[in-house]
């Protein structure tokens, strides 16, 4: 599943990148290093990690299975 959607994440995250540097918060050094695959790959990772983790308390705290 986490390799399914990381290549979803990374093309969102390079979209919010190119928007931010559009608007002007974010400066082309900074944008660039978002844009890195390296970071990217980390910044997805983050977050399918905190996505589990909140589904895995959402559902515990319904009563959900765990």
């Amino acid at each position: 599943m986490t390799n399914d959607i990381q290549p979803l994440l990374r093309i969102a995250l390079r979209y919010l990148a190119m928007f931010l540097m559009a608007k002007g918060y974010f400066s082309e050094e900074a944008g660039a290093a978002l844009l890195d695959p390296a970071t990217l790959t980390a910044i997805s990772g983050l977050i399918v990690a905190l996505g589990t983790e909140i589904w895995y308390r959402a559902a515990k705290k319904n009563g959900g299975k765990t």
